[in-house]
């Protein structure tokens, strides 16, 4: 069976990434809730978070097929909601509650945005920040 390593080093300290442990999380997800989720996930061979960052040892998933189609998908992902709705919370306490990072992510993005605009790349910040970026990408009507 073809593996898949994801290693990761740790997080720079203040980054969104590390202020959330992301890649802690993730080793967590597949150590505590992917054998019993209910679900195909790729099988998980090694899960591990040291000083050093995090290796995650995946099944390879080049070789899966396509899968459902998004209706198929939508109810799937339904059921698994109805199966751990008020379990998951108590059984995984770690898990980060729907919004919870809402405020972290606005002060960083707080912190950041205005070091942006003395970077090399201000030009499209100036353009990301009045919406001009986003128009000019969007397709033209045709005429």
């Amino acid at each position: 069976m073809r593996r898949h390593a994801k290693r990761r080093v740790p997080p720079v300290p203040g980054s969104i990434a590390a202020a959330l442990d992301i890649f802690g999380a993730k080793v967590r997800l597949y150590r505590q809730i992917a054998p019993v989720a209910g679900v195909r996930v790729p099988a998980c061979y090694q899960a591990s978070q040291t000083s050093e960052g995090t290796v995650l040892v995946l099944e390879e998933l080049s070789g899966w097929q396509p899968g459902a189609g998004p209706a198929a998908a939508a109810g799937v992902l339904a059921a698994l909601h109805r199966r751990w709705k008020g379990q998951a919370d108590l059984r995984w306490p770690w898990l980060r509650r729907s919004g919870a990072a809402v405020n972290l992510v606005e002060d960083l993005f707080g912190q950041t945005w205005p070091g942006l605009g003395l970077c090399p790349h201000s030009q499209l910040v100036s353009r990301l920040a009045t919406g001009r970026a986003l128009s000019a990408s969007r397709p033209r009507p045709s005429t």
